[in-house]
């Protein structure tokens, strides 16, 4: 499920939502009593909540996972492009037609967004 969740390519703002949902999940099932007496019947979901907190606690993990990989392959996409840039713009001008487009190049670059 994490594979689709990640080839769908989530915005931030839903993978907050989702991790909110988890951890709200989360202080939800683990505030509740564990002991309830229907009828004449006491109902004990101690395991119940035990399993639900830590499916929330393995979702919040996953999805910090996915965050984290996703933040790591951004950062290496900006140190390449760093290294590309690093790399022309280092290379003397043999000409001025390369060192129009390399001042170019240095001025798209340093351009604010």
């Amino acid at each position: 499920f994490l594979r689709e969740y990640a080839k769908a390519g989530h915005p931030l703002d839903k993978v907050e939502k989702d991790f909110e949902h988890y951890k709200k999940t989360m202080f939800n099932a683990a505030g509740e009593g564990v002991i309830s007496t229907v009828s004449f019947l006491k109902v004990d979901c101690t395991h119940l909540r035990t399993e639900i907190v830590a499916h929330a606690q393995e979702w919040q993990r996953l999805l910090t996972t996915y965050l984290n990989g996703k933040a790591k392959e951004e950062l290496s996409a900006v140190v390449e492009l760093f290294a590309e840039l690093t790399l022309t713009l280092s290379k003397q001008p043999e000409d001025l037609d390369h060192l129009s487009k390399s001042f170019n190049l240095l001025q798209a670059t340093n351009a604010p967004d």
